[in-house]
């Protein structure tokens, strides 16, 4: 058997400690590129992490602004005292409407009301409802009128004023008539209204208001007599004129208050259970 020569074996060897050298390198800048690339990729995450928080530290100051800047009205009650109302279906209630509840006041009549203006103000929206059609499926209507700061909405209407048209509104001006009852029961004619921010948040999601603090002292007074007098099953359930997560909720920064859990995390409304105005985590 022939012996390789000792010049030809110096080579081989030099050779193949040459080529483990360089895949040695290689395999060293390969690992090197790939922790670069994690540390940039972590960089990319932590500064987006620190991005995004900022951006949303920013939102809730922008949104918090706009709660504090609350310019508080004064309004009377969609129907006059001479034709007072015989029940209600108050804020809250969860039996018909999904949580955080009723989100306005439903009242009811023996008799066809005149739905009235409760402030001075602009008629910004006038269209048919599209969620509830009358007793013989007849259109009904959703009228929306600017106060300020605020929206008052009124719903379940049967008909409008012929007149009423987008604009300028003064207080106790009809609007319309209630609707017909589809099933009539203490009352035959029905009809919605609740009070809102007019305003565009980004995180703090604004829902309606309770309007009692917001009332003058009259109507107040005799929506609280309405209240005190109502035998209904509803009111043995939901016994207040604003219940759970309405109960309280008379002012821009209540939505603020009722949008953490209590550990901090953001919520949105019917997400928590409120019993007495008071978070059930």
């Amino acid at each position: 058997m022939s012996q390789i020569h000792p010049k030809k074996l110096f080579f081989i060897i030099t050779l193949v400690i040459l080529l483990s050298i360089i895949s040695a390198c290689k395999n060293s800048a390969d690992e090197q590129a790939h922790q670069a690339e994690l540390l940039k990729k972590e960089g990319i995450e932590k500064e987006q992490t620190i991005t995004r928080e900022e951006k949303e530290k920013n939102m809730l100051s922008n949104d918090l602004k706009l709660l504090n800047s609350e310019n508080r009205i004064e309004i009377s009650l969609p129907w006059s005292k001479d034709e007072e109302v015989i029940g209600l279906l108050p804020l809250g209630e969860t039996e018909i409407h999904e949580p955080p509840g009723h989100p306005g006041l439903c009242v009811g009549w023996t008799h066809n009301a005149k739905i009235i203006a409760v402030a001075d103000g602009e008629i910004t929206s006038i269209r048919i409802d599209d969620e509830v059609r009358g007793s013989n499926n007849e259109d009904l209507y959703i009228v929306r009128e600017t106060v300020g700061q605020y929206f008052i909405t009124y719903k379940h209407l049967g008909s409008l004023n012929p007149n009423l048209a987008l604009g300028p509104i003064k207080k106790g001006a009809w609007i319309g008539h209630p609707m017909v009852k589809p099933e009539p029961r203490q009352t035959n004619y029905a009809f919605h209204w609740d009070i809102e921010p007019n305003m565009v948040t980004e995180i703090i999601m604004p829902e309606r208001l309770c309007p009692l603090t917001y009332l003058d002292n009259e109507s107040r007074q005799r929506l609280e007599a309405v209240w005190e007098k109502d035998s209904s099953e509803y009111k043995k359930r939901w016994p207040k004129i604003c219940n759970g997560y309405y109960d309280g909720l008379d002012s821009f920064m209540g939505f603020y208050n009722r949008s953490f859990t209590s550990s901090g995390k953001l919520i949105k409304p019917g997400e928590i259970i409120y019993k007495n105005g008071q978070k059930v985590d």
